[in-house]
């Protein structure tokens, strides 16, 4: 079996334990919903935990959940949301 490559530094991840205190969700609920698929994550190498990239968490918890864990950034927020026509009516 080959090692997983590194995947690139532009992705920002958080650990299991630290998205089921923001979800008010059981570390175990969420290993549950690895297994079935719904959430996408990744063992960390040579520890015993795991990472889910900001992305997939924030799909997962407003998909499953309702909720926003994390706020959107100009460059993940739609982009009608920042012209100056958006603005200029608000």
């Amino acid at each position: 079996m080959h090692p997983t490559p590194p995947r690139p530094a532009t992705h920002l991840w958080i650990p299991l334990t630290q998205l089921a205190t923001l979800t008010r969700r059981t570390p175990q609920t969420l290993r549950l919903h690895i297994r079935h698929g719904h959430l996408r994550a990744e063992k960390i190498p040579g520890t015993r935990g795991w990472r889910v990239s900001h992305a997939e968490a924030s799909r997962w918890a407003a998909q499953y959940h309702g909720i926003l864990i994390f706020p959107p950034t100009p460059s993940t927020a739609p982009a009608a949301a920042f012209t100056t026509s958006a603005l200029a009516h608000a």
